[in-house]
């Protein structure tokens, strides 16, 4: 009895050992015969699998790699395996209506051809001697095309969602749905069409200049047009004006949706807000935004620069999936969201025709600032905040609404008659979304837009879901069920394996990186400021010339960050490999000791017996 135990846990011993060193070698070649890999990565989920069996009309993927890139960034050519097994997936589920080719780009004379014609964004090879490619060219029956200059792996998470809209696009040929715009403060330039240089700061529109048709509202503007959906309102330092309200307010009465972004203080343009106007809107949804005080959270306050100057502790919130409402369509799928210096949400009591949700709450940590003392004693100390109750930071409000005018705000005759009628009360029901937080759409709030001159759209990297959540908002308001249907994968924590290789390789090249950050950030400030210049007054030649070496100095230090962080992932991934083979080598290390010492125990017993 005593060796049949000892025989089944031996068995049992040499089999773990055998899982063990199988999973060690899968990872090793990452070659999973079931799909346990981070994000399931080669499994679509219900709603693309759909989508594909779906296509109104026939499509093509030209998938194109550069074979070496194994060679000099395996993690690079693992992404390329991930991307072909995704596309490889929709092609299967689509029943023949999507097709796949790889064009491996291994012929240096067809190489440059391929990659201009296509326009493919290279990047450099680990010596610096040639280009690499990892991109892609998706075509309707029209000829239609969309082209993903180049996959960054930051954006890996955000991959199925991409190619969900980029199939949906191409198949269904529908109009773009209008929207508008309505932000006195912010520069948007030629963020929506001709990208900026340096991607701007509000590279938030990009990818909603892709899916909607974005029309700027002036701050003169008595009047939303019937053909426009949804209008996003970012409420500038000094307030709206009268006539904007005016235009909001019957735009909402005629069943309009508005997203409305306000606070207290602007942390990006460090100025205070003026929300009275605004708050008399809101009034008739009964919100309002609490114009005298700032939250933060400690735990997430870092030294920030605003304006040259420091500020210990900035009030930022960091929201995780516990502070959303899972229940509504609009947050369940929301991981994280970051806000700065955001206000209170107040809500009174509701009317009856208006039926308001919080979609997301201030934290546990959470604390408050007057606003009159964050103005005046900048930077802030731990002890000026206050603990507070716990607040509302975005909320949706949705019915019939009562005007916040008695009649058409213009006494000229002519001109109100030209005008739609004045509508006292809702003509049918409309939503307002409210984001308590100006800074929400600021790039330095939600992304890493180095590389968006590069690969303007697909370059922008999402470290938070803001970007995510208002595109899911204008989504959610034009009915592109499509798209609400599906549920991106969380974000996963990264394990304390990768977390020690990844702090061994930022300190190995953490110095050189902030020397480039540095430069760059320099160069881009004086080329900026050139630019600047260049559109008040005509540049003397050494201007133009000092223009001229700025950019070119501006793209390189561009090219030298986006080398380092290949570097990094390319060590990580080398010492990652190391680790598995040592892991593999100490199991057969292990099962061979098993073994010996068994055979060496059942010898022992033989002979006693």
């Amino acid at each position: 009895m005593r060796n049949q135990a000892k025989t089944i846990i031996f068995t049992l011993a040499v089999l773990l050992g055998f899982i063990l060193s199988g999973i060690s070698i899968s990872l090793l070649f990452e070659n999973w015969f079931i799909d346990a890999t981070p994000q399931h990565r080669y499994t679509l989920s219900q709603a693309s699998r759909h989508l594909a069996a779906n296509l109104s009309q026939p499509l093509n993927v030209r998938l194109y790699y550069s074979p070496k890139i194994a060679d000099n960034y395996p993690e690079t050519a693992q992404y390329f395996n991930d991307i072909y097994n995704l596309l490889y997936n929709y092609a299967e589920a689509s029943n023949g209506k999507l097709t796949l080719q790889v064009i491996y780009l291994d012929n240096p004379e067809t190489i440059a051809k391929e990659a201009s014609k296509n326009g493919l964004k290279p990047f450099l090879s680990k010596d610096g001697k040639e280009h690499l490619y990892l991109g892609a060219v998706v075509r309707n029956e029209q000829g239609d095309s969309i082209k993903i200059p180049h996959f960054l792996s930051g954006r890996r998470l955000q991959l199925e969602s991409d190619l969900n809209r980029i199939f949906t696009r191409l198949s269904t040929n529908e109009k773009a749905t209008k929207i508008g715009i309505l932000a006195p403060d912010m520069s948007l330039g030629q963020t929506f069409r001709g990208y900026m240089l340096n991607g701007g700061d509000w590279n938030i529109f990009k990818p909603i200049a892709d899916e909607y048709a974005p029309q700027i509202i002036p701050g003169s503007a008595v009047q939303i047009g019937n053909d426009i959906n949804t209008v996003i309102v970012v409420n500038p330092t000094g307030g709206l004006s009268k006539l904007n309200l005016y235009a909001l307010d019957q735009f909402l009465l005629r069943g309009g949706n508005l997203i409305i972004l306000a606070d207290s203080f602007n942390e990006h343009l460090n100025s205070a807000n003026n929300t009275a106007v605004l708050n008399q809107l809101l009034s008739q949804a009964n919100l309002q935004i609490g114009a005298d005080q700032v939250i933060g959270d400690l735990n997430n306050a870092e030294p920030a620069i605003i304006n040259s100057f420091v500020a210990e502790y900035p009030p930022a919130i960091n929201l995780g999936d516990k502070y959303f409402n899972q229940e509504h369509q609009l947050s369940q799928t929301i991981h994280r969201l970051s806000l700065r210096a955001p206000a209170p949400i107040l809500i009174s009591e509701q009317f009856a025709d208006v039926s308001t949700t919080v979609l997301a709450h201030t934290s546990d940590e959470s604390l408050s600032i007057p606003l009159k003392q964050y103005k005046r004693f900048q930077p802030s100390t731990q002890a000026d905040y206050i603990k507070h109750e716990q607040y509302p930071l975005i909320t949706l409000a949705e019915g019939l609404f009562t005007s916040s005018f008695e009649n058409n705000i213009l006494s000229d005759k002519k001109m109100s008659e030209k005008m739609l009628p004045f509508l006292p009360e809702s003509l049918k029901p409309g939503r307002i979304l409210l984001i308590s937080d100006v800074d929400f759409l600021y790039n330095d709030t939600w992304s890493d837009s180095r590389f968006a001159s590069d690969n303007p759209l697909y370059g922008v990297i999402p470290n938070t879901d803001n970007a995510a959540f208002l595109l899911r908002a204008l989504d959610y308001f034009s009915g592109r069920d499509a798209y609400l249907n599906y549920t991106p994968q969380p974000p996963m924590a990264p394990s304390v394996l990768a977390n020690v290789f990844a702090s061994r390789n930022h300190d190995k090249f953490g110095a050189t990186r902030e020397q480039i950050i540095q430069a760059l950030t320099e160069n881009q400030n004086r080329l900026t400021a050139l630019q600047k210049q260049s559109q008040v007054q005509a540049l003397s030649y050494a201007e133009l010339k000092q223009l001229e070496e700025l950019s070119s100095l501006v793209n390189k230090g561009h090219q030298d960050l986006r080398q380092i962080g290949y570097q990094i992932e390319h060590d990580r991934q080398s010492q990652a490999r190391r680790f598995i083979l040592l892991n593999i080598f100490a199991m057969g290390l292990i099962l061979f000791g098993i073994i010996y010492l068994f055979r060496r125990h059942q010898r022992k017993n033989t002979f006693s017996a």
